[in-house]
């Protein structure tokens, strides 16, 4: 599921995802940065994304799908931003 959060994030702030990728392969970094956090628009369609995702595996529920993709998003781009 990572894996699909990633491209999600690719497809909709590239900088973002290249940034998380870097950061991935380098956690030693010499230069640190700090990401502004999304936008409310921008998380909701991540969330939307990443819930739909989450749907394709199985016939749970909607809300559950979404309230873990909401979780899973929210913790990518706070680690996103604190590296």
């Amino acid at each position: 599921m990572a894996r699909a959060l990633t491209k999600i994030m690719q497809r909709v702030d590239p900088a973002l995802a290249a940034r998380q990728t870097d950061a991935d392969a380098s956690p030693e970094s010499s230069t640190p940065f700090r990401i502004t956090p999304v936008d409310a628009d921008l998380r909701r369609m991540m969330i939307a994304e990443a819930a739909y995702f989450r749907s394709l595996g199985h016939a749970g529920s909607d809300i559950e799908d979404w309230l873990e993709a909401e979780q899973e998003v929210d913790a990518k781009v706070m680690a996103a931003s604190s590296r």
